[in-house]
């Protein structure tokens, strides 16, 4: 007789997903195990392989970032902040706060998943999105409140035991979405009042790279490879996804460097009116604080391991680091593992910390690879090397990004193309801004640009890229600027305020320390023959008395500094007929009996040696401020042209 003769009234739908996930497996593999078989574990916030690095902020640093962001995971959910994006330079401690904050949110219960990309680590998954859904739905099951969900979740993965080789919007619906709608529907999980507001953290989203070998199958067979910003586009587009989904109940943190995808998606986000909060980890933060007070627990710590007096390291010492690491948690992170390196005794690894400079010193080898690691990201590191090396080798701090950018591009968007995924560690300025400069965040980014020993691993490093790489670039495109009588990208408005920061470049000290016949003997050089000599002049002759000379000193390095004793090249001989054939000028006397007095070309005959020339004609001073009868012997402007072309 069966055993359920007679009964009526029964709910079959439980009895059948019981039965789909106590009865089916993916061959001889459970759901639960693909699922399992598909995570990156050390991207889990409390994993093994982070506990063995620093991963959380040293007690009492942070304290300010810290409270903001988990006032803003305790506060009710709001759509217009469902996304918290805290990002700031490399090297500013995000991953040590992200770490931080998701240990607190476990602990209070308000962790929902994370992941931790990492670019250094030895784990391939980590530094790849593939298993980046599938991390956070392995978590998503065994959270307390989302227990429920776990059936729906391995049904999918049952269903289609391929969904994993699917892209990650795929994945994203089969098991995160889909099993959080059906779960939600019955009135399960976080409430959509705003009572409980579980978080997703995200760090490192930079740091994501592509799939080396599905980009080796896309060569293959003539497709373009993909790219980093590729990535992080699909990792934000699928996230914005979710937040539109109201199958989704959570708020999501990321952590990244401000790179170029990154950026533009919070832009758009921004423009449209979008869902989410920013920090960004400037000095508002104090960071020199908090690095201070971390490396003298640090060095607190080392004095007590090996009976070091209190007297060490010296406050002087100390000032030294903190100066030097620009509010850069790595930097001083790396300071403490090189100082506790046991090659040496502490004294003796912090005094070859602080003599850095010696090329035979090597300490910071993790902080240069932090650099060399960044600068690869840009589609030319070489020539972005240079860049960086020429502006902030001469072009002053206090010159706007947008004429550095004018200064410097050749073809157009050529200086965002170069700089755009280094911005966290130069300072760009937003898109319209004429004013703010161009700012490094670390010091130390300006030594490794400028020593070969420390950029050697840069992709397309060549020879020696110290000043004069930059400087060169510098040289190349002063010297078009004066041919082209503006940039080499003609504007069409401003031209005034290009010309007049131009004339405030600052060249002449590094060019008299730098210069080198290996510029010289560029092509560019001759752009000299094709300069408009009396348009400068007449332009440098308006200018004060002050910094007309100072202009005059730097052409004259430019065009005069590597010609032969006896002989000058074309160009500069080319400049100095230009300006002696100019009618509105006449020289003043450099004789300090006559200082100031107005003499004709023809009585400086006798000494218009090139280098005299060179080396006096900051002296020449508007002909038109004369009067005719001030000239000696009472002769015509005319007859002072003759005798200067017969000169």
């Amino acid at each position: 007789m069966p055993s359920f003769q007679g009964a009526h009234d029964f709910n079959i739908e439980n009895l059948i997903q019981a039965q789909t996930y106590t009865t089916v497996t993916v061959g001889s593999t459970s759901p639960l195990e693909v699922l399992r078989g598909h995570i990156a574990p050390g991207a889990l916030h409390n994993s093994r392989e982070r506990a063995d690095s620093p991963n959380k902020c040293h007690p009492e640093t942070r304290v300010a970032v810290q409270e903001e962001i988990l006032r803003w995971v305790a506060e009710p959910i709001r759509p217009t902040e469902q996304i918290l994006w805290v990002t700031g330079p490399a090297g500013a401690g995000k991953s040590a706060i992200a770490g931080s904050i998701a240990d607190t949110c476990y602990e209070r219960g308000d962790l929902a998943a994370s992941f931790f990309f990492s670019s250094f680590s030895g784990e391939v998954n980590r530094r790849r999105k593939q298993c980046l859904v599938s991390t956070l739905a392995y978590q998503l099951r065994q959270h307390p409140a989302l227990q429920g969900i776990s059936r729906e979740m391995l049904a999918s993965i049952d269903n289609d035991p391929a969904v994993f080789e699917k892209c990650l919007l795929d994945q994203l619906k089969l098991i995160i979405l889909k099993p959080l709608g059906s779960f939600v529907a019955r009135g399960f999980g976080p409430s959509q009042s705003g009572a409980w507001c579980p978080v997703i953290i995200i760090d490192g989203l930079d740091e994501c790279e592509p799939d080396e070998d599905e980009d080796a199958q896309k060569v293959a067979s003539g497709l373009p490879p993909r790219t980093r910003e590729d990535e992080h586009q699909e990792i934000l587009s699928i996230l914005k996804y979710a937040l539109d989904s109201s199958a989704f109940p959570f708020r999501i943190i990321i952590f990244s460097r401000p790179e170029r995808a990154i950026r533009q998606f919070f832009s758009k986000e921004l423009e449209s009116g979008g869902y989410f909060s920013k920090i960004f980890l400037d000095e508002r933060y104090n960071p020199g604080l908090d690095i201070g007070r971390y490396l003298r627990s640090r060095f607190a710590a080392i004095r007590d391991r090996y009976h070091l007096p209190n007297t060490w390291p010296t406050e002087e010492q100390i000032q030294a680091l903190l100066e030097a690491a620009s509010g850069q948690f790595i930097y001083a992170a790396t300071v403490i593992r090189y100082v506790e390196d046991n090659k040496n005794l502490p004294v003796i690894q912090l005094k070859h910390l602080l003599e850095v400079h010696s090329p035979s010193s090597t300490p910071l080898e993790p902080l240069d690879a932090l650099y060399t690691q960044i600068i690869n990201t840009s589609p030319d590191p070489f020539s972005s090397l240079c860049s960086n090396c020429g502006t902030k080798t001469a072009l002053t701090s206090d010159l706007p990004a947008l004429f550095c950018n004018q200064f410097l591009a050749t073809i157009p968007g050529e200086v965002e193309y170069l700089l755009g995924n280094l911005t966290s560690l130069v300072d760009v300025p937003p898109i319209g801004d004429a004013t703010s400069p161009y700012k490094f965040y670390h010091r130390t980014l300006q030594e490794f640009i400028r020593r070969p020993s420390r950029h050697a691993k840069v992709a397309g490093a060549r020879e020696a890229l110290d000043c004069l790489a930059g400087l060169n670039l510098l040289l190349s495109q002063y010297i078009k600027v004066l041919a082209n009588k503006g940039p080499c990208i003609p504007l069409e408005q401003d031209v005034e305020t290009f010309l007049e920061y131009f004339d405030c470049l600052a060249l002449t000290p590094i060019i008299m320390k730098e210069f080198s016949l290996t510029f010289v003997r560029t092509p560019v050089y001759d752009s000299l023959l094709a300069c408009d000599v009396p348009w400068w002049m007449n332009r440098i002759c308006s200018m004060n008395v002050v910094v007309r000379s100072y202009v005059f000193s730097q052409l004259s390095i430019i065009i005069h500094s590597n010609c032969q004793r006896y002989r000058c090249r074309p160009a500069c001989n080319y400049w100095k007929e230009s300006i002696l054939k100019c009618r509105t000028l006449v020289p003043i006397d450099d004789n300090p009996q006559n200082r100031g007095k107005r003499v004709s070309f023809w009585h400086t005959r006798s000494h218009l040696s090139t280098s005299w020339f060179w080396k006096n004609v900051y002296l020449l001073v508007p002909a038109d401020s004369l009067a005719v009868n001030d000239l000696d012997e009472g002769e015509s402007s005319e007859r002072m042209t003759e005798r200067m072309e017969g000169t």
